[in-house]
């Protein structure tokens, strides 16, 4: 079953991108578009969509404000709120009125993808999201300020919780905070209180918030992952990329570079 979208943003130039993205993916159907909140509101009703990708900044009301009323009428219905730039107070407010999330206008097909849940997080677990959206995107202070509103994480996420404020560290320059807890974080695998799947993925990430050669590669140390070599590929040793990178068409191409 194909999950329907509602567009919503008053320019068009951003509509027709959002549509010709999403329409590649077969679990997408594009049923309505909308330039404004009132119209927003009104395709809500007659298209009756699964998820509206709604623009924080409409002309008029808000796109805030539509998403508060949508959630008050259909609460059946996801929105994705859609901004330029990662704002805390917005994004605050965007929580408040019931968004299951939030997407940059800049980036990426796939991380758009991904960004359209079927079913909401609870409060925590979204939060949780976006911090690590804000600090991958190069909003580390919004990512703090989501990070501190979060109560109690997710059952099995507590790691996740460290991890995120891991990273934020390591994109503030703290590298000796952030290295203290990957490090008590890796510990935790041996228990098996931290996922060693889930734990590395998110070193691969830390990676690419990292200009510093030397702890890129701390970071990855023992990984073998494409994302893990892409990244000490972007930090500048190619030669360390080709140590961690898995069989396939990025290690062959390091091993010809």
């Amino acid at each position: 079953m194909r999950l329907r979208i509602l567009l919503v943003d008053d320019h068009e130039v951003v509509r027709i991108g959002l549509k010709s993205v999403l329409t590649r993916y077969n679990q997408f159907e594009i049923v309505g578009e909308a330039s404004n909140a009132q119209e927003a509101l009104e395709k809500t009703v007659y298209c009756n969509p699964d998820i509206v990708v709604m623009d924080i900044r409409l002309p008029g009301r808000s796109g805030i404000e539509a998403t508060r009323e949508i959630i008050e009428n259909h609460p059946e219905t996801k929105v994705i709120i859609l901004t330029s730039y990662a704002d805390d107070e917005m994004l605050f407010d965007a929580i408040a009125a019931g968004a299951a999330g939030y997407v940059l206008k800049q980036i990426g097909s796939e991380d758009l993808v991904r960004a359209l849940p079927a079913d909401a997080p609870d409060k925590d677990e979204q939060l949780l999201l976006w911090a690590g959206r804000a600090v991958t995107s190069g909003n580390p202070e919004v990512a703090r300020s989501l990070l501190d509103e979060v109560a109690f994480p997710p059952e099995g996420q507590g790691w996740r919780l460290q991890a995120t404020k891991a990273m934020v560290f390591l994109a503030e320059g703290d590298t000796e905070q952030a290295m203290s807890i990957f490090d008590a974080l890796k510990s935790g695998t041996s228990s098996g209180d931290v996922p060693r799947d889930g734990l590395d993925d998110a070193l691969a990430t830390a990676c690419t918030l990292t200009e510093d050669v030397q702890i890129a590669q701390k970071l990855v140390e023992g990984l073998e992952s494409a994302a893990a070599a892409r990244c000490l590929v972007d930090a500048g040793a190619p030669d360390e990329a080709l140590r961690h990178a898995p069989e396939g068409t990025l290690r062959a191409f390091l091993e010809n570079k």
